[in-house]
């Protein structure tokens, strides 16, 4: 049987049922049926090569059903843009169950391919202008999701005759697909939006709907096109029923607020009787979110945040998570306004820190700043620290101290706990901190709780492997600054911290403030040798942290060594200049090994203070043996690097508020000798390197090589080996860091923290201090044995006081004027603390609304050309620049030059006439002869030089 004949008998027995083809169940079959991955993508294939095999067919029916086809594999991940054209004769099917597939199709196909999209503008234009609605319908549905730039401009007054339909379900949908135009193309709303406006007066409610609706879009980005509107749009927020467009209108009117402020006192009255009068929970949300982000809540209405808040509180009580999650994020937005308005509502933000939905955990941590006072601080610090303990010590009840009045806020169900992510866990020591040290610790209970807490996270970060050491270290430093009479203990902390071997591997970044603490005041510290030799028993850790934290330890050790060897500085005998000669040999090895540090700071300042030991042990081998004073250079020369001032917390910009010097003259050459020979040497170097790169490529013939061409190195024996400028380059270069990577004065760009091994040296002594226990440091307040645990864990430790104790903490030094606390953006605390937050993905189904965002109405509109007069115009222009580029060429002699002049409208002149009145011929001029480049001979016609070189071409 012949394909024609096949064809025939498949098309008459095709509307008895009997069909030969797979229909769409079919296929959807046959997929489910094959659960085993190689066969499924094996039946996919074959289904794939049939639909190609159909859709050429020239039965219209199964042609469409292989679209129809095609269309569902698309989801699956398959291209069928190969498909478009079929698409396109689906779509044009007199059919109505025909083309529906069609602009199905159309939408999942077509949105990339502006090539076929141009086919479809005739298409589309029949289609809107039928007479069936179900047509119109159709293509309109399809237009709101096809459309691009050209297709908008083509089709747009053919879409706005449809908001005169005679049918609602045609306006309605010509109303959401102007929305799509004017995304695409903005011009559209010069002209058309006033016929959108007057769709506003509609007799029926669901093309009122969608009018604002799409007004409502509009106004986030032109609102103040809108403001015309208003008493239009607040008589319907009066009269309406429609929960959909209330939601509407109150989105619609924040934006409006924006713009227009005395707005707030004409809406404040209704949203508020809507909101109590509504049950409806979405309408009692949105007119909270319209209280707050329209700006009608003041830091001062208490009145109306407790209406919101009352409202929002019956949302918790809702078992509906969603709920929940939108009451605390109305919650969060109203306690921005001010924290006071949430603080009478702790309850239950303390409730939802402990709940079960981690997105409800994150949402009240966020808000939990407006609860936070110095009475409860205490009990929200714990139950914030409770939730980064592992769950492995959660489940006993004896490693956690008993919560008193938190138990009811743990979770109930401990077999299954709640995963926290790493962001969270960071997210809540973040918190603590920003809490803690808000309005310059006043909510601080007592500050030895405080250092315990610090402790405390930084043994839990340890355990959850977060990087929350910089953070830590400086609230320690700032505790220390500010709060001078727990010095003390924070130095006793920090030793604590500084030798721990843990803490050093894992969470070095915490070292930087704890070292630099140890050292500015190391002055509590009294046996700081057997602190630096603790220190240094870690030296081949220390030499591999970042180059910052490193730097930081050269002069806080030699602070500890300083307020060492100066404890007496009245007592000298044999025993005590033993040890400090034994302690200083000691850190000059370490010093030694920072010396070739390919960071400039660490070598810098390793050098320096290298340089000032030396001279120390030579002072001490020199001094008199039975001398009862140490030497002058420890007790004199030693303390002046250090002495001179202490350090206070100073107020944030206040570098900016110091007036400068009138004397200051920062221009004016201070030597002129020694800068005439650094311009002297500067010039000289510059003509080396241009000595160096004009013989670069020289070689033994004496020229300079050409891109093109290669260099022969070697002996001048023709044995080298062909190298382009390029490689020889390289190979230079390369010889040129083997040369330099043992050179200790040279600096690489390598950014790792990286020091040099050092040569083999005679070491100056066999570190053997006395006898040393490194658990044991003695503080002046007393002494410390290892590290002990805070007694918010353990529950072998007594119980924290709540009480608040007095102490005094320095504020900030003001210099200048006010204190201007956004005046300085680099300053460590010029930005509260604050959790991060993981950087938001982009949203594929969010509507782009990019081409609204500077559309300006008051500029006039931009004309539309002519595409035949756009070339043109392009063509002439074109012609212009070739024949000005000809003018400025030195052309030659034979050269020829072709100028276009635009003819000028001459008057007819009558003929000349001789003595006799008859006419006299003009004398033709004859046509020389050029010759062209190519060496041919041509006639051209002489051209008359351009006399007015102004004349438009």
């Amino acid at each position: 049987m012949s394909s024609q004949t096949r064809n025939e008998v498949k098309a008459r027995l095709r509307p008895f049922g009997i069909v030969f083809e797979k229909s769409l169940s079919d296929l959807v079959k046959g997929i489910r049926s094959h659960k085993d991955p190689e066969s499924q993508a094996k039946f996919l294939q074959e289904a794939i090569q049939e639909c190609r095999k159909e859709v050429r067919s020239s039965d219209m029916d199964l042609k469409t059903m292989a679209v129809l086809k095609l269309a569902y594999l698309e989801m699956y991940g398959f291209d069928m843009s190969w498909a478009n054209f079929h698409v396109l004769e689906v779509m044009s099917s007199s059919k109505f169950q025909q083309k529906r597939v069609g602009y199905l199709a159309a939408i999942q196909a077509l949105k990339n391919d502006n090539d076929v999209l141009m086919l479809t503008t005739n298409l589309l234009k029949k289609d809107l202008n039928s007479s069936k609605s179900v047509d119109v319908g159709v293509a309109l549905s399809g237009i709101s999701s096809i459309v691009t730039t050209p297709l908008a401009s083509d089709i747009t007054d053919d879409v706005i005759k449809m908001l005169n339909h005679s049918k609602p379900y045609i306006r309605k949908k010509a109303i959401l697909t102007m929305f799509k135009i004017f995304l695409k193309y903005p011009e559209a709303l010069r002209t058309h939006l006033p016929r959108l406006f007057d769709k506003l007066n509609d007799e029926d409610q669901s093309v009122v709907t969608a009018t604002i609706t799409v007004i409502c879009e509009l106004s986030k980005k032109t609102p103040k096109v809108l403001i015309n509107l208003a008493p239009q749009l607040y008589d319907l927020l009066n009269t309406s029923n429609n929960n959909w467009m209330s939601i509407r209108l109150l989105k619609l009117f924040s934006s409006l607020t924006s713009v227009e402020p005395r707005l707030k006192n004409k809406l404040l009255k209704p949203v508020l009787e809507l909101m109590s009068t509504s049950k409806a929970s979405s309408l009692i949300y949105e007119c909270v979110n319209c209280l707050v982000t329209g700006n009608m809540i003041d830091e001062n209405d208490y009145e109306v945040a407790n209406l919101c808040l009352e409202e929002l509180v019956e949302f918790f009580k809702e078992k509906d998570q969603n709920l929940k999650y939108v009451g605390l994020l109305a919650f969060f937005k109203i306690g921005k306004i001010n924290p006071e308005f949430i603080s009478s509502y702790s309850e239950h933000i303390l409730e939802y820190l402990v709940d079960d939905d981690l997105t409800i955990r994150e949402k009240a941590l966020a808000i939990v700043d407006g609860i936070v006072n110095d009475e409860n601080l205490f009990q929200i610090v714990k139950l914030l620290m409770i939730q980064l303990v592992p769950p492995q010590e959660n489940e006993n009840d004896s490693n956690i101290e008993d919560h008193g009045d938190l138990s009811s806020y743990l979770p109930q169900n401990k077999n299954t706990p709640v995963v926290l992510t790493d962001q969270y866990k960071t997210n809540i020591i973040l918190k603590i901190l920003e809490i803690s040290s808000r309005d310059n610790y006043s909510n601080i209970p007592t500050f030895e709780w405080y250092i315990a807490v610090l402790t405390d996270l930084i043994d839990l970060s340890i355990v959850n492997n977060l990087i929350t050491g910089y953070e830590i270290g400086e609230q320690i430093r700032d505790i220390a600054i500010r709060v001078p009479s727990i010095r003390g203990q924070i130095v006793s902390t920090t030793i604590k911290i500084i030798t721990n071997e843990n803490i050093v591997l894992k969470l070095p970044q915490v070292l930087k403030e704890c070292i630099w603490v140890a050292g500015e005041y190391s002055s509590f510290i009294k046996n700081g040798d057997d602190l630096i030799y603790k220190i240094l028993s870690f030296e081949n850790k220390l030499i591999q942290l970042d180059s910052e934290i490193l730097s930081i330890y050269i002069p806080a050790i030699m602070k500890i060594f300083n307020n060492y060897v100066n404890k007496d500085s009245n007592y000298w005998d044999n025993d005590k200049a033993e040890i400090i000669l034994k302690i200083t040999k000691k850190i000059i090895l370490f010093f030694e090994k920072l010396s070739i540090s390919r960071h400039f700071e660490i070598q810098e300042r390793s050098v320096e203070f290298l340089e000032f030991l030396k001279l120390i042990i030579d002072a001490i081998n020199e001094h008199d043996s039975n001398a009862i004073e140490p030497p002058l250079l420890l007790t004199v020369a030693l303390p002046s690097f250090f002495n001179s001032w202490e350090l206070k917390p100073i107020s944030l910009g206040s570098q900016k508020r110091i007036p400068i010097p009138g004397d200051l003259d920062l221009d004016t050459v201070i030597n002129p000798d020694v800068w005439e020979e650094l311009i002297d040497q500067e010039s000289e170097d510059e003509s080396i390197i241009e000595e160096f790169e004009e013989g670069l490529y020289e070689d033994q013939g004496g020229y300079e090589l050409d891109d093109h061409e290669t260099y022969i190195g070697g002996n001048g024996n023709g044995n080298g080996i062909e190298r382009s400028p390029s490689e020889e380059n390289e190979r230079r270069k390369n010889e040129r860091l083997e040369r330099l990577k043992d050179d200790p004065y040279y600096l690489s760009n390598d950014s790792h923290s990286q020091i040099l091994s050092p040569k083999s040296r005679n070491e100056l002594i066999s570190p053997t201090p006395r006898s040393l226990t490194p658990t044991l440091i003695e503080i002046d307040d007393g002494v410390l044995n290892g590290h002990k645990s805070s007694s918010l864990i353990n529950k072998s430790d007594k119980k924290l006081k709540k009480k608040k104790k007095n102490v005094v903490i320095l504020s900030d030094e003001v210099i200048g004027g006010v204190d201007q606390p956004n005046s300085d953006p680099d300053s460590d605390r010029s930005k509260p603390i604050k959790p991060t937050t993981t950087k938001k993905r982009k949203n594929v189904l969010k509507i782009d609304s990019s081409n609204l965002d500077n559309f300006d109405f008051d500029s006039p509109p931009e004309p539309e050309k002519d595409e035949g007069l756009l070339e043109v115009e392009k063509l002439r222009k074109k012609l212009e620049s070739n024949s000005i580029t000809n003018q400025s060429l030195d052309s030659k002699p034979n050269d020829e030059v072709i100028v276009i002049r635009k003819k000028k409208d001459k008057k007819k002149k009558k003929p000349k006439t001789d003595e006799n009145g008859n006419p006299i011929e003009k004398k033709k001029k004859k046509k020389r002869t050029t010759t062209s480049t190519e060496g041919t001979s041509e006639q051209v016609e002489p051209v008359e030089p351009v006399v007015n070189p102004t004349d438009e071409y």
